[in-house]
């Protein structure tokens, strides 16, 4: 745990006063290692001392207000057009978090459901004009159906995804058994029925 304001290193400036006159000439170093680097150093610059850094807080482009976020939040935001100071932080010291970022998309996906304007102001898309050439192409109606749906689905239903292992050399031995029966049946024998079973 570090305390704001506390020296948690430092280093060494181009130019300055010599190291030498800093050190007491009473102090021995600790190691023998301590004693390479001391010599080694013996004319270098003044070690000086680097603070704590204050939390990342970048100002928003429209509001101006600062933002308590990191990179990997911010890169995410990017991504998904959200303007991080309309996004409420719920991390230590009202830090925005993924998962911050996330919801406020579900949120404003849901909200669209009532009105699209809510959508269309509080996510933004990217100006991918400035990665080269683009071309605007309107959906056709399967195409807007398929988003509309994706869209509320992403929005109103838990994604849970579960993995389960197991091992079927004895079932796939028996379903080829009874591959013979199932064709007199004019019938295929698949996995699917021991699935759901």
């Amino acid at each position: 745990t570090v305390s704001e304001g506390s020296v948690i290193g430092s280093y060494l400036p181009s130019g300055g006063q010599s190291a030498a006159q800093e050190v007491p000439a009473n102090a021995e170093p600790e190691s023998s290692k301590s004693k390479a680097v001391a010599s080694s150093q013996a004319n270098a610059p003044v070690p000086m001392s680097v603070q704590a850094a204050e939390p990342v807080k970048a100002p928003s482009a429209s509001s101006g207000r600062s933002v308590h976020a990191g990179p990997a939040v911010r890169k995410l935001a990017r991504e998904m057009g959200v303007d991080l100071s309309e996004v409420k932080g719920t991390g230590p010291g009202l830090r925005v978090l993924k998962d911050d970022v996330k919801a406020f998309v579900k949120q404003a996906l849901s909200s669209s459901q009532r009105g699209q304007s809510a959508v269309q102001r509080s996510v933004k898309l990217p100006d991918f004009s400035q990665f080269g050439d683009i071309e605007t192409v309107a959906m056709d109606k399967i195409q807007r159906v398929t988003a509309e749906n994706m869209q509320l689905s992403w929005s109103t239903i838990p994604h849970v995804t579960q993995f389960d292992q197991a091992d079927i050399t004895e079932l796939e031995a028996f379903r080829k058994s009874k591959r013979n029966e199932a064709d007199a049946r004019k019938t295929k024998l698949t996995m699917l029925p021991f699935l759901l079973k």
